[in-house]
């Protein structure tokens, strides 16, 4: 019997190998692990062995409100090159989609997604006194701090 993370290593490996993308060199932690990387100001990078992902937040137009971009890029089969794809494959249908807010991805991807609102909702709700962060959370608040310093001077 198979436990839930071989069975998932599978169906990763058996995706990409339908569609043409080689992973056949990686060990099953990277085929499935999700390496996550954090980068200033506020990016957020994913990666897997079958596609990459971009979170990004920025400060809405309305205090108290913000933005949030999501890119999921996913690789494309090995041994493919740019003079195969044709002309103009980088603004071609199959290279970029643009989901309309509120719209369904994956299932992961949209609970990731949609706690974002929640957490955010719930930091604004009158039940929040004082909030604790985490060490890079409390460098990033200081690197914002010294910036917001430069930026209204």
């Amino acid at each position: 019997q198979r436990s839930a993370r071989e069975y998932a290593v599978s169906r990763v490996r058996e995706r990409c190998e339908g569609s043409g993308v080689d992973i056949s060199h990686l060990r099953d932690d990277q085929v499935i692990d999700d390496f996550h990387f954090l980068a200033f100001p506020n990016l957020v990078f994913n990666t897997h062995s079958e596609m990459h992902t971009l979170f990004r937040a920025r400060p809405g137009v309305v205090p108290g409100k913000s933005a949030f971009d999501f890119y999921l890029f996913h690789r494309l089969p090995s041994g493919t090159d740019g003079e195969r794809l044709g002309a103009g494959h980088a603004k071609g249908p199959l290279d970029h989609v643009d989901y309309p807010e509120g719209s369904r991805i994956t299932e992961v991807l949209d609970q990731d997604l949609d706690g974002i609102a929640r957490v955010h909702a719930g930091l604004l709700s009158a039940g929040i006194d004082e909030v604790s962060f985490a060490g890079f959370e409390c460098r990033l608040t200081a690197i914002h701090t010294e910036l917001d310093k430069y930026r209204f001077a």
